[in-house]
């Protein structure tokens, strides 16, 4: 191939590759972006409900707060406040009615959140 050829080349691969690769850079940026906002927001709800319960019901169930509790083992880029939270709900709950299952289920969560 002469230079002429490779330098052709060379310009096709520059002025089609570079668009293409920022295009597909930011395609994965927004997708990562749009990721951290549902994550941000179940997040949350998650947190709502273990509180105040789910919206309609009376008041908070417990084997939802039990699974909820568990959930947010999976929370990792919230752990550290999912500890604080679970700490201060422990400190909360004690005493009341099943707090022993939720106490357990606490100490599980915290110990795995803390060690992970």
């Amino acid at each position: 191939m002469s230079n002429e050829a490779w330098a052709t080349i060379l310009v096709t691969i520059v002025f089609v590759g570079i668009p293409l690769a920022f295009t597909g850079w930011r395609y994965i940026d927004v997708r990562r972006a749009e990721q951290r906002q549902r994550e941000f927001v179940n997040y949350h709800e998650l947190i709502r409900w273990l509180v105040k319960g789910y919206p309609g019901d009376k008041g908070p169930m417990l084997d939802s707060q039990i699974a909820i509790i568990y959930e947010l083992r999976n929370s990792r880029d919230y752990s550290e406040v999912s500890v604080r939270i679970l700490e201060g709900l422990q400190q909360t709950w004690k005493g009341a009615d099943n707090s022993e299952r939720l106490a357990k289920e606490i100490s599980l969560t915290l110990q795995k959140l803390k060690h992970d």
